[in-house]
């Protein structure tokens, strides 16, 4: 099977009919867009239109106009690739001089070409600078730059973001798993709102027991406890003016969320040991990785906090569900770290792209920020290449399985790739405790297909 994984457009100048069906049939089935060129002249009115970002011309099309479309082309942002007869190879050597990547001799390979195109294109894009996709960042502070990349749900989460702006009273529910940049959605919803809204301020519901919680929250007066030497403003007071994030809400304590429902409510509270009560005015962004709808079912989240917090929602999808936008996030993240850091690394090679787009990302966006970190605090190399990736990553096995095989490393017993496949697999469904749906998705298969690797370890 070719794994080519084509996601680009290619114009195809080939002057016999039957090549050009085929060279152009067995490219769009690995995915490229194709264009088709009976002649040069063509090919310059095609690759105006649509821009492509490589170019396979035949040179027995006619060699000379052939040489003249290489030579205005090549050197620019389009690839440049070659197909030749023994009697043209001359020609097809002088066309590499003119600054063509490659060429193929006849009669055509297309496998081979599907081998290497999509690798020689990425590569040419890399070391030539080609436009990148320019992502959607939102935060208007440096240090608060959030990156969306351009996958469908991301833009709506932007044009949600955009309309929160103009509403700095309306309350937030951010729901996702940990490591999406929950956090830095709630940054950009208050540094994008107009009119700058005071401080931004979070707390993690889950990092305190119930009485400290309290305290931080809404504050307490002096002698309202035994450690109460003085009054002390809670987080709800200080945010007054600004936002206050409330990280893993659906870890608060089932006690304290009637009096944060009725602060929502009113905007007016009281300190710990107080009498008397104080308004405030500010916006509540709470975010959690639960589901809490099913905390509501089990009552261990109240159903009317629920409903007052999810006036909007915004639900930031897993990585591993926009595949596409990893080399966008690692390009944003790869450029932060040359300014960080003072280098100078130029992008993604493709193997090490690609192994990119096949990992699970189990920690989603902060993994993939810190897997680009650490690859250009600890490499020397102007590209990341497949090695500079963690191990887990490079060879597409689970921590679990490399932690098993490093503690067999002095009694090394060598298994098969079926074999490292059937402990994944068994592994990952112990993991989701027999939730195929899940263990599935997890291990990017469909659920028909574990259930018939299962059948199949059953039997042996």
């Amino acid at each position: 099977m070719i794994m080519s994984h084509c996601r680009f457009r290619i114009v195809v100048v080939e002057g016999e009919g039957t090549v050009r069906r085929s060279i152009g049939a067995a490219l769009r089935k690995e995915g490229c867009e194709v264009d088709a060129a009976r002649s040069p002249a063509e090919a310059r009115k095609t690759i105006d239109r649509v821009r492509p970002a490589a170019v396979l011309i035949d040179l027995d099309t006619g060699e000379k106009p052939s040489l003249e479309l290489v030579k205005e082309i090549a050197g620019g942002k389009i690839v440049v690739l070659l197909i030749a007869s023994e009697e043209a190879a001359a020609a097809a050597a002088e066309g590499v001089k003119m600054g063509a990547v490659r060429w193929f001799p006849k009669p055509v390979d297309v496998k081979q070409i599907l081998r290497v195109l999509p690798d020689l294109v990425a590569e040419y894009e890399i070391r030539h600078g080609a436009k990148r996709s320019e992502p959607i960042v939102v935060g208007n502070r440096e240090t608060d730059r959030f990156i969306l990349g351009s996958d469908p749900k991301m833009k709506e989460v932007f044009r949600v973001v955009n309309k929160l702006a103009a509403s700095p009273g309306s309350t937030v529910l951010i729901e996702g798993e940990s490591g999406v940049g929950k956090e830095m959605i709630a940054k950009a919803i208050h540094y994008n709102t107009s009119a700058s809204r005071g401080r931004f301020v979070e707390i993690n519901c889950g990092s305190l027991p119930s009485n400290l919680l309290e305290s931080e929250l809404f504050g307490h007066e002096m002698g309202a406890f035994t450690d109460a030497k003085t009054m002390k403003k809670g987080l709800v007071e200080i945010a007054s003016g600004g936002t206050l994030f409330l990280d893993e809400i659906g870890e608060m304590p089932i006690e304290l969320q009637a009096t944060l429902l009725r602060v929502i409510e009113t905007k007016r509270f009281k300190r710990v040991g107080g009498v008397s009560d104080i308004e405030v005015d500010l916006r509540f962004i709470a975010a959690t990785n639960q589901d809490l709808k099913q905390a509501v079912s089990q009552k261990r989240f109240r159903n009317d906090l629920y409903y007052r917090l999810n006036v909007v929602p915004i639900h930031l999808p897993p990585l591993r569900e926009r595949l596409e936008d990893i080399p966008i996030l690692a390009t944003f993240f790869i450029d932060y770290f040359n300014r960080e850091l003072s280098r100078n690394i130029r992008g993604l090679s493709p193997s090490a792209r690609n192994r990119l787009q096949e990992y699970d990302w189990p920690g989603n966006v902060r993994e993939l920020k810190n897997v680009i970190e650490r690859a250009i605090l600890l490499e020397s190399d102007d590209l990341i290449l497949l090695e500079h990736l963690p191990l887990e990553i490079s060879t597409g096995l689970s921590e679990g399985v490399m932690g098993e095989l490093a503690e067999e490393e002095d009694e090394f017993v060598p298994i098969t790739l079926s074999e490292a496949e059937r402990r994944q697999i068994l592994k990952t469904v112990d993991w989701a405790r027999g939730n195929k749906t899940k263990a599935a998705r997890t291990l990017g298969i469909s659920r028909q297909t574990l259930r018939e690797k299962l059948k199949q370890y059953e039997a042996s």
